[in-house]
């Protein structure tokens, strides 16, 4: 059962950077061009990955997007100059994305009050899902 609450802050202003840059694409290619390159990386190493792997790819790239300081580097740059600061970047950012994930679920496994948050707020958008109701 829950208890307690949770706020928003709503004295400050907060706004949401765009995820992407670009003309976008359709989830069903952007579903497509996903499961391909998970098959290739399964047929080239010998993996097993599933299309539900694809949140963990859809994670390091959003953060890679989303990084201000690659994005400054991205304009002023060729894009072979940009490539050794994105090569440099992104371990960093698997690492941290790693450890976000990580102590998320570190957190619903050791905190009750926590994984029953959590669970309860999936339920009725989980339930919806399964029974169109």
């Amino acid at each position: 059962m829950f208890e307690g609450s949770i706020a928003l802050d709503t004295e400050e202003d907060h706004k949401l950077k765009p995820t992407s840059f670009g003309a976008g694409s359709t989830p069903e290619e952007d579903m497509e061009r996903l499961s391909s390159i998970i098959e290739r990386l399964n047929d080239r190493f010998g993996t097993e990955f599933t299309d539900t792997n694809r949140l963990s790819y859809e994670q390091v790239k959003e953060d890679i997007v989303n990084n201000e300081d690659l994005a400054q580097k991205a304009k002023v740059n060729t894009k072979d100059n940009f490539k050794f600061s994105y090569e440099e970047a992104f371990l960093d950012i698997v690492i941290d994305r790693m450890s976000q994930n990580e102590n998320f679920f570190m957190k619903m496994m050791e905190d009750s009050d926590f994984k029953a948050t959590v669970m309860n707020a999936m339920f009725d958008e989980i339930y919806h899902e399964m029974t169109g109701e």
